[in-house]
């Protein structure tokens, strides 16, 4: 990896002990850096692991760089694996921040790709289970769903009310926030 493109990104990736979580984390690297195809392609050999935790987060980064590459194929049956994770978490006896990965993953490939997240458990019951810089970004993709719903006041609420409780910096996470926030006060202005 380049230093100069990666920053210190590649520095805490490289510290990383396990080598499944090491290459989800390069690949997201991969994925906000701009290289779908570097991304899709480490992403793509965790797409049937048996760690669930590595399974659905090598689904997300497939879904959305192959959605970048133009494989809308590749990219919806990473969403129907998705799918299948979070039916198979609801139904058995796998623990409450199972579930909330899951269901976190399974609000992801539907509300950043449009599509309503009806029939599924509300995300903000098993929001406090997630590591807080994904349960940030779990409060973004809330927000985002109330902002494609119109409603712009409970959007800007909610991420408003996540940056005040930070207690440190998530940069991705507070960048997405920060981006529906100023969503939100443009449609409010109007």
């Amino acid at each position: 990896m380049h230093y100069a493109v990666y920053g210190h990104a590649a520095d805490v990736i490289n510290g990383i002990s396990d080598e499944g979580e090491r290459d989800i984390a390069t690949a997201e690297m991969y994925y906000f850096s701009g290289e779908a195809e570097k991304c899709a392609e480490l992403a793509g050999r965790y797409i049937e692991s048996g760690d669930i935790s590595l399974r659905i987060s090598a689904d997300m980064m497939y879904t959305f760089s192959n959605l970048t590459l133009g494989d809308a194929e590749a990219a919806q049956r990473s969403r129907e694996d998705i799918k299948n994770c979070i039916k198979w978490a609801m139904t058995s006896d796998a623990g409450d921040e199972v579930k909330a990965y899951c269901l976190f993953a399974s609000y992801i490939s539907m509300v950043l790709l449009h599509i309503q997240p009806e029939g599924l458990p509300d995300l903000g019951e098993y929001n406090r289970y997630l590591p807080t810089g994904i349960r940030l970004y779990a409060v973004y993709v809330l927000a985002h769903d109330a902002y494609l719903c119109g409603e712009y006041a409970k959007a800007l609420g909610m991420a408003q009310s996540a940056l005040m409780l930070s207690d440190r910096e998530y940069p991705i996470s507070m960048i997405y926030l920060r981006c529906i926030i100023a969503m939100c006060q443009i449609n409010l202005k109007s």
